[in-house]
């Protein structure tokens, strides 16, 4: 057995990640991994994503307007998400995922790819 590493052959693809990455831009790079390698990240998920102060406040408000309910953790999370997605316009969202597919150069740089278009 021979103790030699197998050397990596190096590309010229890069990721062009932020300098100071801050939480949204993970999540937006994470989002788009998502799109890239799963292609099912729904409208919903994506409004859940960008909205997550909105819901929160909502759980609050679900909360505070019936005491008596026993929703805590997930399933107040997702009552509140149900609520805030009836009223969303849910063509706006779905039109952010399809740009978002579309989009993906913006967030991976590739000269032999941008050659290709």
């Amino acid at each position: 057995m021979s103790n030699a590493t197998a050397s990596v052959p190096s590309t010229s693809c890069t990721m062009a990640l932020p300098t100071e990455p801050s939480h949204k831009a993970v999540l937006d790079i994470l989002r788009r991994a998502i799109v890239i390698f799963l292609g099912d990240l729904s409208a919903c998920e994506m409004f859940a994503s960008e909205n997550d102060e909105a819901i929160q406040q909502k759980m609050k408000e679900i909360q505070t307007k019936n005491p008596e309910l026993d929703l805590v953790g997930g399933g107040l999370h997702n009552k509140a998400l149900k609520e805030l997605w009836a009223k969303a316009d849910k063509d706006l969202w779905q039109s952010k995922i399809d740009a978002l597919a579309r989009d993906i150069d913006v967030y991976v740089t590739c000269p032999s790819a941008a050659a290709n278009h």
